[in-house]
């Protein structure tokens, strides 16, 4: 994994440098899952194996689903 420089964590948008402060720990519980990740990246809202049902989980939550980002979490080593 590249070093993330102080110089360039500052450039990146809001979202991306949220996204990054999510713990491994966090994402590792999600692999082989899809997400949804809050709108400012900071937290990552629900997660399941199939996409429709993450999408009907976000809408049942009172969540409008243009409103996260929906992410597949893969094994590490093919990151």
């Amino acid at each position: 994994m590249d070093t993330i420089t102080p110089e360039l964590l500052a450039r990146l948008p809001a979202f991306d440098r949220n996204r990054i402060a999510i713990p491994t720990a966090e994402w590792q519980r999600y692999i082989g899952q899809w997400v949804a990740l809050s709108e400012d990246g900071s937290r990552i809202v629900a997660g399941d194996e199939d996409i429709g049902r993450l999408y009907d989980r976000i809408v049942a939550m009172g969540l409008d689903p243009a409103a996260v980002t929906f992410e597949g979490v893969e094994e590490p080593d093919t990151i």
